[in-house]
Order: C-alpha cells, then sequence, then structure tokens
C-alpha cells in the first residue's frame, strides 16, 4: 500500500475512494492508499479549506443532524479534482460529478454538496 501523503490535490487523481463521511462542516475521503482529504469551511471567510492527511489522522464525525450515505462513491477513482475559493468539483469513475460547496447561514459557514443522494 503506497501511503505517501501527496502535496496538491491533483496529485489525488488516480486514488480510489475507500469511505467518505461528512458533517456540516467537514467532509473527508478516506482513500484505499492510506490517504485522506479533509474540507473544512473556514470559520471566516466560508473559503473551502483543503488539507491532505495521512488517513490515520482522519477526524471522527459523529454529528447525526445531517447524515449523508456516501457509498454511492465508495470504490470510485477519482479522476480529476478541482478547487476554487468556495468550491471542490471531483469527477469520479464510475459515481460521476460531485461537487462539495460552502454557505453561509446564520453567520455560520456549512458544506453542501451536488448532487447528493438521501
Amino acid at each position: 500500500m503506497n501511503t505517501q501523503v501527496p502535496n496538491k490535490i491533483e496529485e489525488l487523481a488516480g486514488h480510489t475512494i475507500e469511505s467518505a463521511q461528512s458533517s456540516l462542516d467537514c467532509f473527508y475521503l478516506k482513500l484505499a492508499s492510506g490517504v485522506g482529504f479533509v474540507l473544512k469551511p473556514n470559520k471566516t471567510t466560508a473559503a473551502i479549506e483543503p488539507a491532505i492527511v495521512s488517513a490515520a489522522d482522519l477526524p471522527a464525525l459523529s454529528e447525526a443532524v445531517c447524515a449523508v450515505d456516501w457509498s454511492w462513491i465508495c470504490q470510485s477513482k477519482i479522476e480529476t479534482v478541482n478547487a476554487s475559493p468556495n468550491q471542490v468539483a471531483f469527477k469520479l469513475n464510475p459515481a460521476g460529478p460531485l461537487k462539495v460547496k460552502s454557505g453561509v447561514w446564520q453567520n455560520k459557514p456549512y458544506l453542501f454538496f451536488e448532487p447528493y443522494k438521501a
């Protein structure tokens, strides 16, 4: 298993998603290579702050308010990943496109997803 952590999000292309979890203010992917990818909105600007970490350093999410079943993206390969301040867009094979976006509600930043599966 290759556990070398990439330096740039573009280097995540080719990795396979093992699992994913989300809350209102965090989204992460655990990749089969032992790499983790975390997205959080900045508390002041709401800009998405990506972080590439070892899978062992991924946060434990327990928020039940906004639970999402991410099984539909598991085992997909990341073909491309592109980031802008308020969006990270993935092209996944075979799951298709996934966009993680940030917004603000009652002065608090949060994350939302397109598409989403109930």
